[in-house]
């Protein structure tokens, strides 16, 4: 089951955020914290034992799991496929 938003480095670390967290959430934390190279992260999500997924893989995983509440017309996941638009 996917859980949680994330970005991995070209070292392979991993930073994430649990619903209902956006990558530009996370994105900006990153910057806030002195992470500033967003290029340099490789957009996924975290499934519920903390293993990273492409999007594309996570799109599988996701489908597998009923988890998509959207009408999915794209070959990667997307937030908005997860979970509902969070209210400001």
């Amino acid at each position: 089951m996917i859980v949680a938003v994330a970005l991995k480095d070209k070292e392979g670390n991993i930073f994430s955020m649990e619903r209902p967290a956006r990558f530009h959430d996370l994105l900006a934390f990153l910057i806030e914290q002195g992470f500033f190279a967003p290029e340099t992260y490789q957009q996924g999500f975290l499934n519920d034992q903390g293993v990273f997924f492409s999007r594309e893989d996570a799109l599988m995983i996701a489908l597998k799991n009923n988890q998509i509440i959207s009408n999915k017309t794209v070959g990667f996941l997307e937030v908005s496929d997860l979970w509902e638009e969070r209210l400001e």
